[in-house]
């Protein structure tokens, strides 16, 4: 089975963590679950971290080396070679919801989602584990019901027992070289289901067309961004080479359409309006040379606002020769 040959992918890490909690109290959620459980998080791993109670990140002097700050409102650090003029950078985990639609909780029912941690981030796991309890205490949804975190597994090991409080076994870190290609070497053709809202910029614009060289665009600048600040190394993929392979490409079906969602973010204080692309497009031309980005995509997601689960997409085609 071949893998990704590029060295420069031994150390892109990441970790795949299935939170399993049982509801305590009737809980009511919205269809799209990923914002409350972000915004749910980030209050809670507030309360849990932060040492400076009160104070803004930007103006606390602990801001560079605060784990909520690291995690939940992560900025370039002052000495940063890349993105330096940027507010925020990606951060360093994903929350996938159940994609269930399901919104009546009552007492005993089980919710699964997916916390996946990048690079450094997985040593932090204690601090996602603390900060959902804290949050089942305090209670989620709009009539806060309260839950318990019964276990979390890392494929089919169980790193935490809710019961017994005791978190054990080293997690399996995966590196973006491990994944398999296999399947599409001499691919000319491939198909992308987006499960989630796509929101991908295009000349400083929200675009509703799957475009394939936006897609690549997107997933280079947040794979490297990725890299860079959480994983600590330098991606040097020729991002101006990729992207005019990338305009070659051509859309065969495009069976996409834009899906209307909104949270209201506490910590902002305003209606966030958060919009993407779900459905199914086929692509067709030289694929193969974009298929690592592409499996590292699977992953990571790609677009924004991927800590809410967005931008994820599974590749459905597998080898049609």
């Amino acid at each position: 089975m071949k893998n990704i040959q590029n060295p420069m992918f031994d150390d892109f890490t990441f970790s795949k963590f299935a939170f399993v909690i049982r509801i305590e109290t009737p809980m009511r959620l919205p269809i799209y679950k990923g914002g409350t459980l972000r915004g749910g998080f980030g209050y809670a791993l507030k309360r849990t971290a932060c040492v400076c109670k009160g104070a803004t990140c930007s103006d606390c002097m602990l801001n560079e080396k605060c784990v909520y700050s690291y995690i939940f409102e992560t900025s370039p650090p002052k000495d940063s070679k890349f993105l330096r003029n940027f507010s925020d950078i990606p951060h360093p985990f994903i929350i996938e919801p159940p994609l269930d639609g399901k919104t009546t909780y009552n007492p005993g029912d089980h919710l699964l989602f997916n916390v996946m941690l990048i690079g450094k981030t997985i040593e932090l796991l204690p601090y996602f584990i603390m900060s959902f309890e804290a949050l089942g205490r305090n209670g989620m949804g709009v009539n806060r019901g309260k839950f318990s975190v019964m276990k979390v597994k890392n494929g089919e090991n169980e790193v935490y027992n809710g019961e017994q409080k005791t978190l054990s076994s080293s997690p399996y870190i995966q590196s973006a070289s491990d994944l398999s290609y296999q399947q599409y070497i001499g691919k000319d053709k491939i198909t992308l289901s987006l499960l989630t809202p796509l929101r991908m910029q295009h000349k400083d614009k929200l675009t509703d067309q799957p475009d394939f060289h936006v897609l690549i665009r997107s997933l280079i600048a947040r794979l490297c961004s990725l890299a860079y600040f959480h994983c600590g190394i330098t991606l040097d993929l020729n991002p101006k080479g990729l992207i005019s392979e990338a305009e070659k490409v051509s859309i065969e079906s495009n069976n996409t359409h834009w899906h209307d969602w909104q949270r209201y973010s506490t910590r902002k204080q305003y209606e966030m309006k958060l919009g993407g692309l779900i459905g199914e497009v086929t692509y067709t031309g030289d694929i193969e040379q974009f298929i690592p980005l592409l499996l590292i995509g699977e992953h990571i997601h790609v677009g924004k606002g991927t800590s809410f689960g967005l931008g994820k997409y599974d590749i459905l085609s597998k080898n049609d020769g």
